[in-house]
């Protein structure tokens, strides 16, 4: 098109003019303006690299790793404190992290994503204070996130509604329908929160029925994802809030680990050539 002939129709409608008359104004939900991405860790001076052979050998065991088949865990209790610092300070901290509960027997864990999707920082935190063990775990997600239920006891005992209870016991009978005909190979069956009419006595009685977990899961990426796993088994509470922190999506999954907390095979590719370049300095 010519521009010169070229004439901008006029806008018009709700919200594009003032409001003389005093009407108020439409109000969206503020949009988010900030995103965490990749950050490159910051790096330790290469000549610090000579007394941490430990951690060199370290790194390349994980990107040997990062090219064949999945899980792989390396111990880290042999390092001694210099490598280890060189180790945290080369790998650095990503987006998502963990923490576990002590349930049936297992002790409290925790465990935090690197700079590098897949790449974990795994720990034990033992009931006695003692320091426990320290893994580097290679994965799509790590090991604690997985068995969350077992030996976690009996789920919550029901909670009978309130009169201003009026939508969530449908809800949970069709989450417990469905939970159980569950099929692990299946896809996440969501449950979308946000777009149901639920008063807060729903919201209140639904989370007293869905119980609490022993795993919850931060994940900062576009705003926060906070998760954390109901007392019944394979369904998970995944609420995601802008970078004002205000909820934008409330939903309940039933799935054995939700995708968030998962690294795609893309990632775990991106990670390798990234590895390789931080391996690379200090050759």
């Amino acid at each position: 098109m010519d521009p010169r002939t070229y004439l901008p129709l006029p806008v018009t409608g709700p919200g594009s003019q003032s409001d003389p008359d005093g009407s108020p104004a439409l109000d969206y939900l503020p949009i988010p303006t900030t995103m965490d991405g990749y950050r490159r860790p910051d790096l330790p001076e290469p000549e610090t690299a000579a007394g941490c052979a430990a951690a060199l050998a370290l790194m390349d065991a994980a990107l040997a790793a990062l090219a064949g088949p999945l899980p792989v865990v390396l111990g880290l209790d042999h390092l001694d404190a210099t490598a280890r610092s060189f180790l945290g300070r080369a790998l650095g901290d990503g987006e998502v992290s963990l923490r576990r509960e002590a349930v049936g027997g297992r002790c409290a864990a925790r465990a935090q994503e690197t700079a590098l999707a897949g790449v974990w920082i795994v720990q034990s935190l033992p009931a006695d204070g003692g320091s426990g063990s320290e893994a580097l775990e290679i994965a799509a997600a790590p090991s604690i996130a997985f068995g969350v239920w077992s030996g976690a006891g009996a789920p919550p005992a029901r909670v009978a509604p309130g009169a201003d209870v009026m939508n969530a016991p449908a809800v949970l009978t069709e989450l417990e329908h469905r939970r159980q005909h569950f099929d692990p190979a299946a896809p996440a069956h969501v449950t979308n929160l946000s777009l149901l009419p639920f008063t807060p006595a729903d919201h209140d009685w639904l989370g007293a029925n869905l119980g609490r977990g022993p795993l919850t899961v931060l994940s900062r990426g576009y705003g926060n994802c906070r998760l954390a796993a109901c007392a019944l088994p394979n369904l998970w509470r995944v609420q995601y809030f802008n970078s004002m922190d205000t909820l934008i999506l409330d939903t309940v999954e039933l799935t054995a680990l939700p995708e968030i907390v998962c690294a795609a095979p893309e990632d775990l590719a991106d990670s390798r050539e990234r590895l390789a370049e931080i391996r690379a300095l200090y050759a």
